[in-house]
Parts: structure tokens; C-alpha cells; sequence
């Protein structure tokens, strides 16, 4: 960053959203009460409403009845769709209810919080519903962020300039992607764009916080539309094809932090991601799907790895600069907490111990000078760690074994072993390390031949020899 620190305030900056993302809406909410719901100046009085982890939850049949719409429920994948959006569903005593912000974000509405009346308002936001089409335009998005980024790296941080660029062309994307996700990013941005106009955080975390954040945002981009061309494979080629050059666009976007990271850490993830799109693109012009699916998880877990080196690194930074009493360390922990945003979702499906503890050492209501860099890589190795046994025990589920998708988890099992390699070499030793990478090899060759008996074998050899190595991290 170019961006020159002008102060830091207290010592110490505080944005709760970035410890809790949903703190800043529901920290005035009474203790011991739900909230009510207000929906275009009516209360609902029908609505079941559920408070967990600081999050409001309402029934989804009265919301959609309220607002004149319908929907969908899906059993299965545990998802609602509504308004062509479709969100995370949250059953409980056979209700099923949704997320009061994702369900704004889905149908155009802006939520707020009454304090005065311990209620949530939804309004209609038409602003939102005028600019999603054009929020998503790959192009336009990467354009705006490039011009985001000049502003950023000024060297008096305009706060104005960066909330009209945000607000008007880039957060209805993060809303819509906050609303898949379940997540609060553009709440955390908002609350961050506050602070800094008020003085309660310095211009370099915001600035950190805003570029590093809307790198995940593009990654996730990518996703949705790789996701999207699995989805029409094979049903409609053209749409698939649409698909994939938005995400090659989106791409364009995050190939600068990842020719960086290329720099830094001597890797050569640029030209094995842009491989890895060339198959994908053959591999959509003859109609071959598992190979479409395997190169795209080389892509996908190429960028995961650049933001793994990169959140490692910021680790050690941080924990430098805060025992040199830095200027600047705020700004790095605010970068260092927003580039692990990119895994953090990852991460606490399946060791949310881990993911939870390098979360709450980036936020910024942590003193740096607590932040333990050593912990911290610790946790990110076994994590990863975990991610790849869960990766590789799906390829073994009724649904998995003897389809495409056993292949294809198998592989992303292997490929995340390899995002710490380093680590696991140097736990292992040199051999059995050596002997590691063999068995992932010919466990893959197994699923891929369905000779399960043998997989299941190797199977049981490579979690022991994950298990040794993550053990050795404690």
C-alpha cells in the first residue's frame, strides 16, 4: 500500500463488526426478547422469529406473503430461492426460516435497526433492484475496483470518493453475494467507511479492509460462475459458455494479487491457473464435464493457496510490527484479517476451533501486540489438514462413490494437502513424506477406477499420516 498512515487513534482501532460481523446490527438488541419485524410500516404479528448467534431469523412462508412473492424450499440442499436468489434455509421445530438480512439482500430490501422499538425494519430499496444487473457486469465490476484502488492508494485517504464508488457500483454485487454466503461483508465495509470518517479507525485499515475484502469478493465471483457452469453443462451450452467468460472476467481482477503473491513466494500459481482455465474452456467445447470439474478445482485451489501464503505471511508481519511498536501494524492486521476472509468459509466447516481462534487474532479488537504469528500457522496447517480428510471421507458416501463427484473431492482432498506441503514435509521428514504423496497419487488412481476396497485402505494410510503430522502442531 502507498497509502500513508495519517493517525491512530487511541492505540488501539475498534470496528466490532470485524470480531462478530453481525455485531454492529444486533448489539443494541434487548437481552432475553426477539425483535419484531416491520415490513414496509407494518409489524408482522404472525411471524415466528428466532435469535442464534446475534443473527434474526423469520419465518420464511409469512416474509414471502408479506411482500406479495413466493418461493421455493429445497430439503435436500437446505436452501430457499426466492426472487431468483437463492439463500441458506434455517429449519427449526419444523419452521423454516432464513436470515433477515439475507432475505433483504435476496428480495431489494434495505434492513435496519429500530433500538428505540427493538425491531428490524425491511423497506423497499429501489436502488438495489436498479443496479444489480449492472453491479454484476464482470467488466464494469473489475473497472471500478482499479478505480477503486487509485483512490486507496492516495496519500490522503478520501472518504467521500470511496463510499460513492462503493455505493454505487459495487455494493449491490457484495450485497447479492452476502445474501448467497451468509455473510456481512458489506456490512463490515459500511461500518468500516463509518469509523474512518469518525476517527475511530485509521485511513490505512480502511483502505486495507476495503481492497482486500472486495479480492475475496472477486474470488467468490469466480466461484458462483464456475458453479453456474456446472449447472448448465449439460442443459444449455451457450449459458454455460456465458458462465465461464464471466468468470475468466472476474479472474482479470484477482490476477494482480496473485502475480504478486508469484513475486513474493517464488510460486508460479499464475501460469498454472491460467492452464487450468485453458483446459476448462476445452473441456467445455467437448462436452467433458469431470475434466471441466478437475481443472477448475486446480484453479480454484491455486488461488486459495496465493491467499494461504499470503495470510501466513501477514502473521509473522504483524507480530514484527507490533513488537517494533509500528505506525502501521493496524493497517497490516486489518489486511492481514481481511485476506483470510478468502479461507475463513473453508476453514470452519470443518475445524472451526482453528478458524474461529485465527479470526479472533486478525480482528481488530485485538492488541497485536497478542497476536501469535507461530499459533496462528499452526492452526491454518491443521486446518487444512482437516479440510483434506473431510474431502477425501466424501468421495466414500452413498452419493459420492462410483459418480464423478469421488473423483472429484478426491482430488480436491490431495490438492489441499498441498496448500501446506510445506509444513507437512517438515513434521513428516523428507521420506514419509515422499511416502504420502505416493498413496494420495494412487488413492486417486482407485476412486478413479472404483476399486473401493483399495481406496478405503489407502484411505485409512493417508489420514494416519495427516493425522501424525497435525498432531506435531499442537
Amino acid at each position: 500500500m502507498k497509502l500513508k498512515v495519517v493517525k491512530i487513534f487511541g492505540g488501539i482501532a475498534l470496528v466490532s463488526s470485524l470480531l462478530s460481523p453481525s455485531a454492529a446490527f444486533a448489539h443494541e438488541f434487548q437481552k432475553g426478547t426477539n425483535p419484531l419485524i416491520k415490513i414496509n410500516g407494518n409489524f408482522l404479528t404472525t411471524a415466528k422469529i428466532h435469535m442464534e448467534n446475534d443473527k434474526v431469523y423469520v419465518d420464511i412462508d409469512t416474509y414471502a406473503k408479506t411482500i406479495g412473492t413466493s418461493y421455493t424450499y429445497d430439503k435436500v440442499g437446505q436452501t430457499i430461492t426466492i426472487n431468483n436468489k437463492t439463500i441458506p434455509a434455517h429449519v427449526m421445530d419444523g419452521t423454516v426460516f432464513a436470515h433477515i438480512r439475507a432475505l433483504g439482500a435476496a428480495t431489494g430490501k434495505e434492513v435496519a435497526w429500530i433500538s428505540a422499538k427493538n425491531a428490524v425494519e425491511v423497506t423497499d430499496s429501489t436502488a438495489i433492484k436498479a443496479t444489480n444487473t449492472a453491479a454484476t457486469n464482470p467488466k464494469e465490476v473489475v473497472a471500478t475496483f482499479a478505480e477503486l484502488q487509485q483512490v486507496i492508494s492516495e496519500k490522503e485517504l478520501n472518504y467521500d470518493k470511496v463510499g460513492q464508488i462503493y455505493k454505487t457500483k459495487l455494493q449491490s454485487m457484495v450485497q447479492e453475494l452476502d445474501a448467497n454466503l451468509s455473510e456481512h461483508i458489506d456490512e463490515t465495509l459500511t461500518q468500516a467507511l463509518k469509523d474512518g470518517k469518525e476517527g475511530k479507525l485509521e485511513a490505512g485499515a480502511v483502505a486495507e479492509l476495503f481492497e482486500k475484502l472486495l479480492y475475496k469478493e472477486l474470488f467468490a465471483s469466480v466461484r458462483y460462475e464456475f458453479k453456474e457452469v456446472g449447472t448448465y453443462f449439460t442443459t444449455d451450452k451457450d449459458k454455460a459458455k456465458a458462465a465461464f467468460l464471466r468468470a475468466t472476467e472476474f479472474y482479470a481482477g484477482l490476477k494482480p494479487t496473485i502475480t504478486k503473491a508469484d513475486e513474493k513466494f517464488k510460486t508460479a500459481f499464475v501460469p498454472q491457473i491460467d492452464g487450468a482455465f485453458t483446459d476448462m474452456n476445452s473441456a467445455l467445447e467437448k462436452g467433458d464435464s469431470l475434466h471441466f470439474q478437475l481443472s477448475k478445482q486446480a484453479a480454484d485451489k491455486a488461488i486459495m493457496k496465493a491467499f494461504y501464503l499470503k495470510t501466513d505471511g501477514y502473521a509473522y508481519k504483524v507480530e514484527k510490527l507490533a513488537k517494533e511498536d509500528s505506525p502501521t501494524v493496524k493497517a497490516e492486521q486489518a489486511e492481514a484479517w481481511a485476506l483470510y476472509q478468502s479461507l475463513y468459509g473453508y476453514l470452519k466447516g470443518s475445524a472451526k476451533e482453528d478458524a474461529d481462534f485465527i479470526n479472533q487474532q486478525f480482528a481488530l479488537t485485538t492488541d497485536p501486540k497478542k497476536i501469535s504469528a507461530d499459533a496462528i500457522h499452526a492452526a491454518l496447517v491443521r486446518g487444512f489438514v482437516e479440510v483434506a480428510k473431510d474431502e477425501y471421507a466424501g468421495a466414500f458416501s452413498e452419493k459420492s462413490w462410483g459418480q464423478d463427484k469421488a473423483k472429484i473431492v478426491t482430488l480436491e482432498g490431495n490438492l489441499f494437502v498441498n496448500m501446506v506441503e510445506g509444513e507437512v514435509k517438515k513434521q513428516l521428514g523428507e521420506a514419509e513424506y515422499a511416502r504420502l504423496t505416493d498413496l494420495e497419487q494412487k488413492l486417486l488412481e482407485a476412486v478413479k477406477k472404483d476399486e473401493k476396497a483399495t481406496a478405503e485402505e489407502l484411505y485409512k494410510q493417508v489420514v494416519s499420516l495427516l493425522d501424525t503430522a497435525a498432531a506435531k502442531m499442537k
